[in-house]
């Protein structure tokens, strides 16, 4: 998945897939369909609202069915909402249907308050999956405090995996501004080393993010180094029946390969959360 001009203030990426369609509830999906999915990063204000519109590609180049991904938009004004309802209307003309898909829960937040949730199938934004499941935010939570102690590392996340959408959730974090935890409030897919080792229920070692193919050309990669992280280890974290529970992901201000010790402690400390995961 290619994304649009890394110097702009926002960004756009467009794959075609086959997603679950949205019922009339917040994120229950019906049957799959096929679809072009439009990945949005950044934040869609007044300001960047023209080079959003120029990112977009040529209307008969899109499927008859369009999904914005505004996962990774952790801002929106009402004119961003605005602009949203106006290129409905176009595709709408054209015979495009558009939809919206995991909406940050700031985005949730500006369409709840201009009346606008409901017409697009959008669910409240107070409460997440991951809440009400506090018995495995604590065991994540406690994976990543050790974590953090086995490696010496000073920033870290950790995630709560919701087996019903496929999403992870952070539940916990250290070291990191309000922005990369924005940013990374949800993740799907496998465009982080997080989002890999969820799928490949593997740990997953990144000595350098800017030179990962994992992270290459992606906003993700932008959030890292702004935040200084050199490297990154994730961490799945999975119950006796191999069910995922969550990944907790240690990060190095600089460079540089995880040692034998690291690797052999952080796999340690996922084989004690798991034999806790039994209780």
């Amino acid at each position: 998945m290619e994304w649009s001009d890394a110097s702009a203030e926002i960004r756009v990426a467009v794959e075609d897939a086959v997603v679950g369609r949205a019922s009339s509830s917040a994120d229950a999906r019906s049957r799959d369909a096929a679809a072009t999915i439009v990945h949005v990063a950044g934040e869609l204000d007044y300001l960047t609202i023209p080079a959003f519109e120029r990112a977009l590609p040529e209307r008969a180049a899109l499927g008859a069915r369009v999904v914005l991904d505004l996962s990774r938009v952790t801002f929106c004004s009402v004119v961003g909402i605005r602009a949203l309802a106006r290129l409905r209307e176009r595709l709408d003309a054209d015979g495009h249907a558009l939809e919206i898909r995991r909406p940050h829960r700031a985005v949730r937040r500006v369409f709840e308050l201009t009346g606008q949730a409901r017409g697009w199938g959008i669910g409240p934004a107070g409460r997440d999956a991951a809440e009400g499941h506090g018995e495995a935010a604590a065991l994540l939570t406690g994976a990543l405090e050790a974590a953090l102690c086995a490696t010496g590392a000073p920033m870290g996340t950790a995630q709560y995996y919701d087996q019903d959408s496929g999403i992870l959730h952070i539940v916990a974090h250290q070291g990191f501004d309000y922005r990369f935890v924005a940013f990374f409030e949800t993740v799907e897919g496998r465009f982080t080393s997080c989002g890999a080792a969820a799928q490949d229920l593997r740990p997953v070692f990144v000595d350098d993010v800017a030179a990962s193919p994992i992270f290459a050309g992606t906003p993700e990669l932008e959030i890292l180094l702004e935040a200084s992280v050199g490297g990154v280890a994730s961490l799945p974290i999975v119950s006796p029946a191999r069910t995922l529970i969550g990944v907790v992901s240690t990060h190095q201000p600089a460079p540089g390969s995880w040692s034998a010790d690291h690797r052999i402690a952080l796999t340690n400390i996922g084989s004690h959360a798991a034999e806790l995961a039994r209780v």
